[in-house]
């Protein structure tokens, strides 16, 4: 129970786990359900050739046969989006293995085949940084009603 300000707002690393296992899902559905980037734009369509030999399944290891842009072909990019260390202060995901990968597709001169999944200016969508901020002020209000009403200031020694 919080019983001073310097308490708010306690997380212990599970609660942190939590909402970084709740944002992977939401940056997945993004990406591969909706088809869009970190800015919230549709991906490039896929090349006629590359888009039938994906439905077609022409690819070793694949495991989406959508010829929508999704970022998805094997499944292992999007697959290693992990929790990768919760503190009692944060929480930091990331790609364990594919991270150059990500980078690749969001440099600037690819143009018109950027696919941002991520960048450094801007880590999530708009709408998931705007729930990861709703997320913590809950937290933070309960934590704040668990504060004893009365507050004793004591000046001096």
């Amino acid at each position: 129970m919080a019983k001073k300000f310097s308490d708010i707002p306690p997380r212990n690393p599970a609660a942190w786990t939590k909402l970084g296992n709740k944002v992977i899902g939401m940056i997945k559905k993004w990406t591969i359900e909706e088809g869009r980037d970190v800015f919230g734009k549709k991906f490039p369509k896929y090349s006629t050739k590359y888009r039938k030999a994906k439905i077609a399944g022409k690819f070793k290891r694949q495991t989406s046969r959508s010829g929508k842009p999704n970022f998805v072909l094997t499944g292992d990019t999007m697959g290693d989006l992990k929790v990768l260390k919760a503190t009692k202060d944060s929480v930091i995901i990331g790609w364990t293995s594919w991270g150059h990968v990500i980078e690749r597709f969001a440099d600037v001169n690819l143009g018109s085949k950027r696919r941002a999944v991520t960048t450094k200016e801007k880590p999530v969508a708009k709408h998931i940084a705007d729930f990861i901020v709703k997320d913590y002020l809950k937290q933070m209000d309960i934590n704040i009603r668990q504060i004893p009403p009365r507050t004793v200031i004591k000046i001096g020694k």
